[in-house]
């Protein structure tokens, strides 16, 4: 069947670039049309193009008036669909052809959706609602993705931006910077709004400043477009920071000057209280020095008696150390064996040779020496060999 070819529409081709018209016209001048055009009626009398616009073109080209169709009875939503599930199997359309004809395509009145299209075709859900979001971006994107320019991934991002132009000025540095993702673009051609709690993000919701919030690491980063709206809200902020600094600074320094305060009133109680300590110290020093001078007149002036010496031996015996105790042993050759005997012991044997010695006033004298020097071999320890000998030499002189 032929028809005119001026009775021929082009409605819903997504396609838009067409190669090598001038090779098919030739073709087609010297074998004819091999393959019919599809077509299928449309309500003003004419017929819509499902398949075969490149065959069109040569014809028209060529200036044919008629040319060979098959006809197809579909309805609107038929006929919008051909052309793109056509093309789509051929693997002929580009990124944003496919994008823009799936949009097409879609037709909530009559229940046509995404998983719809999916399941009529053989597509996958997540390609075509992909090809849905990219659908929303503007052409001079979607040119820059079907050059190559920018990836899907980066493109799927820019969809999250609403306004075209900003679309374009973020696909246009993600294309100069390949290494770049959405934020970073941003960085470089949006506004990062600064909040504290004067300027909140409702606020900058209800002037209708925001432009796109994302999620970063760190929180959300809330970004405008509009400089004029930024440089007024970051110098608002920059002159509170400044106050707020200003106030802290000054809490600084009122506080350092109370802790110095605090400190030269501490230094000064303390060395008030010092003084107080000192001079207490002092009084009992002093009570203690008269009491001992009491006591030695009276210790010297007193005849003692064979108890007190008993006594004072006793007291001697319990204070020395058992290291000591074992010194004045093995000094009188009194045996012992370290396991069988305990401290009490040692101090028991000490007193009993010390008092078999010292019977009268003048032993008792010699005694008090002795102590004295016998503390100054304990000051060298026993195991300070040289140290005994010595002592000992000055204890015969």
């Amino acid at each position: 069947m032929n028809i005119q070819l001026t009775d021929i529409e082009i409605k819903y081709n997504p396609r838009t670039q067409f190669d090598g018209i001038d090779d098919l016209a030739k073709s087609i001048n010297e074998l004819g049309i091999l393959q019919p055009l599809a077509v299928s009626k449309n309500g003003n009398g004419k017929f819509v193009l499902l398949d075969g616009q490149r065959r069109f073109m040569a014809c028209q080209k060529l200036g044919l008036k008629e040319i060979p169709i098959i006809e197809r009875n579909l309805d609107e939503q038929q006929q919008k669909e051909v052309p793109i599930a056509t093309d789509y199997f051929k693997d002929k359309l580009k990124i944003s052809e496919k994008a823009v004809g799936v949009a097409n395509l879609i037709n909530k009145e009559r229940k046509v959706t995404e998983q719809t299209l999916a399941k009529r075709y053989g597509w996958k859900v997540k390609d075509v609602k992909r090809l849905l979001i990219l659908a929303t971006l503007h052409p001079e994107v979607l040119k820059l993705i079907d050059d190559g320019q920018i990836d899907i991934h980066r493109a799927l991002d820019i969809a999250e931006v609403k306004r075209e132009d900003i679309q374009i000025k973020i696909a246009q540095c993600l294309a100069r910077h390949q290494h770049f993702e959405l934020l970073e673009a941003l960085e470089e051609i949006a506004f990062e709004l600064p909040f504290d709690d004067t300027f909140t993000f409702e606020q900058a919701k209800q002037d209708n400043m925001v432009g796109i919030v994302i999620n970063d690491i760190d929180g959300e980063r809330v970004f405008t477009y509009d400089k004029k709206y930024y440089d007024t809200k970051n110098k608002e902020y920059e002159e509170r920071e400044k106050k707020t600094y200003a106030i802290q600074q000054k809490k600084a320094q009122q506080r350092k000057e109370k802790e110095y305060e605090a400190e030269q009133k501490n230094k000064a109680e303390t060395k008030e209280q010092r003084a107080k300590e000192r001079k207490t110290a002092k009084t009992k020093y002093d009570k203690t020095l008269t009491t001992f001078q009491d006591s030695t007149k009276q210790f010297l002036t007193k005849k003692p008696k064979i108890a007190d010496i008993h006594l004072l031996i006793e007291r001697f015996s319990h204070q020395i150390c058992m290291d000591n105790c074992k010194f004045i042993l093995k000094a009188f050759d009194v045996p012992f064996k370290t396991s069988e005997m305990q401290s009490a012991d040692y101090k028991k044997e000490v007193s009993r040779i010390i008092k078999s010695i010292v019977k009268n006033e003048a032993n008792l004298a010699k005694l008090i020496i002795y102590v004295d020097y016998l503390s100054n071999i304990y000051k060298t320890t026993m195991f300070d060999m040289d140290g005994v000998k010595k002592m000992i030499v000055k204890m015969n002189k």
